[in-house]
């Protein structure tokens, strides 16, 4: 006989089942198994499911990220710009500064008239060498002497004594000349028209000369 609760073989003379601890004394026990008791006493093992992670959870994760490498960029930003903010200037970097292109300046421009057996001086103090100067000269047709000289040989020309000049032209009426200073010193153009010492006045008369000096740098 089996115990009408759970199913379980029973000796005869069971007053109680064995498994279940149901009364069988005076009950009518049933000859074979009862299936359906047994299923119903029986404790189903059902697969325990894991919980499903929202789409909120996702987005927290998201979220949380994006803000991690904000903050990881303020902080790499802000270390960039306080380097740069105290970096100190290296002393053997170059300084790069504009360059002007050197051009022809106006020292003088006049006319002047040069008496008969006279001369015109003009000196430059601050001649240095390799100073580049242009001589513009026009006369009123009558022919005049250039030179260009430095300070002993002006103290030569002046005693009508023989001088050596860097530049010089003879007899001319207009044209335009220049010259390079060979070494520093005070140098002095003169317009001649006399006779000592070289034979110049050429017209036995005053000419009126107009003259512009011109200095490149």
């Amino acid at each position: 006989m089996y115990c009408p609760k759970c199913g379980k073989e029973l000796p005869e003379d069971a007053n109680f089942c064995p498994n279940c601890d149901a009364q069988v004394s005076g009950i009518k026990l049933p000859s074979t198994p009862d299936n359906s008791s047994k299923q119903l006493n029986e404790k189903k093992q059902e697969p325990v499911q894991k919980p499903e992670r929202s789409i909120l959870f996702w987005i927290l994760i998201f979220i949380g990220a994006i803000g991690i490498v904000i903050i990881i960029s303020a902080i790499s930003a802000a270390l960039l710009f306080g380097m740069a903010g105290t970096e100190t200037p290296n002393s053997d970097s170059p300084v790069v500064s504009a360059t002007i292109s050197p051009s022809w300046h106006i020292l003088l421009d006049e006319t002047k008239q040069i008496s008969f057996d006279s001369y015109q001086s003009y000196y430059d103090s601050s001649a240095k060498q390799n100073d580049i100067y242009s001589l513009e000269i026009n006369t009123d047709g009558a022919a005049i002497d250039l030179f260009v000289i430095d300070a002993v040989n002006n103290n030569k020309y002046i005693l009508k004594e023989d001088f050596d000049s860097i530049f010089e032209r003879s007899n001319i009426i207009r044209g335009t000349y220049s010259f390079t200073i060979p070494k520093t010193d005070t140098y002095y153009i003169i317009l001649d028209n006399r006779v000592i010492p070289l034979g110049g006045a050429y017209s036995g008369r005053a000419v009126n000369t107009a003259i512009k000096i011109s200095k490149y740098y």
